[in-house]
């Protein structure tokens, strides 16, 4: 790295660090170009989607203007808003810097043509991505196409699995649709989802992959900014669960960047979301937390199953799937309370407790049901599913994970052999 480039850095990360708490008010203006949105919802990137409480900006004469008051210099996203009632949306990340962030916008088959402009960090993090794109983007759409080549011609997916896939296009009720996707999962497991030339395939795309992060690394463990933290945090969301060269790049900048923000809300995310993605596997102690009940009552899970088998179970009243295999689990719970089974929920929800309380009502859930509201404590973060919607963990009574995600019947076969 030259010397004027090392100077930049360092004077980005100097007045980064200098106002990690101090007071932005920022101006975001925008212009929209070809299309018709109405709308464009503003929120952190550390929150949920999900949450009724995004700010949302009104789009008039394809122009918006708002000023953002933030107490903590992190990563920000606009998302229009047809785009997120439609299911689909490509998010426009900015860190909101300076007192003016500009942005030229298009539709989502146009997104990598937006502009951002405004600030050192948002400079920092675009350059990075313009570089990627340069570097990487040809060679990834190449494999991309082959790869869709590959599905038209039904060379991809291995036979059983597209049978199932078929199975699932004719099903509405969620519990049959819940039976095609663990059988879909355990296909995945074994790696018999795919064909010959299907893996093949995707062992070229997983070593592009791997030479894109990197050379992403090499980058981030130059001198620490916002920008390059913010991508840390990113890949330990979406990538380094399933990609073990994502997730040793990232304990490799563990160190440097945690103390180079000591007290920034990235570094707990990181550090719970690193703990959970070396534990979350069968034979490691099982990850504690503390939460209330819907009446405020706060337990600790350790206390609850303390020399007990017991299934954690993280689901959400909007999560049809987990819903599905809560329901599953109710006969076993009936079935070996007795010898020592028990069950805890923590139900994760955002805004209120209504649509929980509902279902609740509607369901046979005895066990002790906790909640995480607005993720408070962290608890997804800390189980590896931070944007999933819930999880099982099978626990023994040593405190050991038995199973991680088990279907009812591998449940069961555990139990069964309960003294």
């Amino acid at each position: 790295m030259n010397f004027f480039k090392t100077a930049l850095l360092t004077g980005i990360l100097l007045s980064e660090l200098s106002a990690v708490n101090a007071q932005y008010n920022t101006v975001l203006k925008g212009t929209v170009a070809g299309r018709s949105s109405k709308a464009i919802y503003l929120l952190p990137r550390t929150k949920s989607v999900r949450s009724e409480n995004k700010i949302e900006i009104p789009i008039v004469n394809n122009k918006f203007q708002y000023t953002l008051n933030a107490t903590e210099l992190e990563a920000y996203e606009l998302i229009f808003k047809d785009e997120l009632d439609a299911g689909a949306w490509r998010h426009i990340a900015f860190f909101p810097d300076t007192s003016i962030v500009e942005f030229r916008l298009h539709e989502m088959a146009k997104a990598d043509d937006n502009e951002i402009k405004g600030g050192n960090v948002n400079r920092e993090y675009y350059r990075m991505e313009k570089e990627r794109k340069a570097l990487f983007t040809p060679a990834f759409n190449r494999l991309v196409a082959q790869e869709q080549a590959l599905i038209k011609k039904d060379q991809f997916y291995s036979p059983a699995y597209m049978e199932l896939n078929a199975q699932l296009r004719k099903l509405s009720a969620i519990e049959d649709r819940q039976l095609i996707y663990e059988k879909r999962h355990q296909l995945e497991k074994k790696g018999e989802h795919l064909t010959a030339q299907g893996m093949k395939m995707r062992r070229s795309l997983d070593s592009l992959n791997r030479e894109i992060a990197n050379w992403k690394y090499l980058q981030i463990d130059q001198v620490p900014n916002l920008a390059k933290y913010y991508m840390i945090v990113e890949d330990m969301q979406y990538r380094a669960k399933e990609d073990s060269t994502v997730l040793r790049l990232i304990q490799d900048s563990y160190i440097k960047y945690t103390r180079a923000f000591p007290d920034h809300k990235y570094t707990k995310l990181v550090t719970d979301g690193l703990r959970g993605l070396l534990q979350i596997y069968p034979g490691k102690p099982f990850v504690d937390f503390t939460a209330p009940d819907l009446n405020g009552k706060e337990y600790r899970l350790s206390s609850l199953i303390e020399g007990k088998t017991a299934l954690i179970d993280l689901w959400g009243s909007w999560c049809g799937p987990c819903i599905v295999k809560s329901r599953q689990v109710v006969p076993l719970y009936e079935k070996y309370q007795s010898k020592g089974f028990t069950v805890v929920g923590v139900a994760r929800e955002f805004d209120n407790t209504d649509e929980l309380l509902k279902r609740l009502n509607k369901e046979k859930f005895s066990w002790l049901n906790l909640l995480e509201l607005d993720d408070k404590n962290g608890i997804w973060n800390k189980y590896t599913v931070p944007n999933g919607g819930g999880l099982t963990v099978l626990v023994d009574k040593a405190g050991k994970i038995v199973a991680v995600d088990p279907t009812a019947e591998e449940i069961e076969q555990y139990l069964s052999k309960l003294p």
